[in-house]
């Protein structure tokens, strides 16, 4: 599972972008978004860079977020 950290991200619009540009490169990757916190735990067979890649290609800047903060 990797955790994003997107501060642009802020309504359902943004999700449904993000979603959709994930999924054409990974349709079985499984993504679940917290809008409050801004960010994005996704599972996919796509990289941790490669995700950071589509993201900013969908104009959306994002940061590596813990798996498991402390």
């Amino acid at each position: 599972m990797i955790k994003l950290h997107i501060p642009s991200m802020s309504c359902q619009s943004c999700v449904a972008r993000i979603t959709n540009a994930i999924h054409e490169k990974d349709t079985q990757a499984s993504v679940a978004f917290d809008l409050d916190k801004r960010e994005a735990s996704i599972a996919s067979s796509l990289s941790q860079d490669q995700l950071v890649n589509l993201l900013d290609e969908a104009g959306y800047d994002s940061t590596l977020l813990p798996a498991n903060p402390s």
